[in-house]
């Protein structure tokens, strides 16, 4: 079972790889080996990882390309017949200052005449 905890996650584009962006809390009411449990994605990503139940980035963040993700944690036992249970989790990314102003286009002169008011 899941902890009730935030569904949605705010990190910030500048931040490094391995940065902890969500930890996964659970428990599960079986004794003995049925009781332990570990973490995987649902489905493989390039910018995030899960170790030791933390999703971790494992990429540089850039929100002027993906500017939020949505990723499953899928959490199994380790029972004979193994049980799982899954949540979808909302990564946004936050922007910060790093992109330049530009021109719309280069290509455009304007034109401004002497002594015209």
């Amino acid at each position: 079972v899941m902890q009730d905890m935030p569904h949605e996650f705010l990190v910030q584009e500048d931040v490094g790889i391995d940065f902890p962006v969500a930890l996964i809390e659970a428990w599960d009411a079986d004794l003995g080996e049925n009781g332990t449990f570990f973490c995987t994605l649902g489905r493989p990503s390039t910018d995030f990882l899960i170790s030791n139940c933390t999703v971790l980035t494992s990429d540089t963040l850039d929100r002027e390309r993906v500017s939020s993700y949505n990723i499953t944690v899928i959490l199994t036992d380790n029972g004979q017949v193994p049980m799982q249970s899954s949540v979808d989790l909302t990564i946004v990314v936050g922007d910060v200052n790093d992109e330049a102003p530009v021109f719309l286009d280069d290509g455009d002169v304007g034109y401004i005449w002497e002594n015209d008011p």
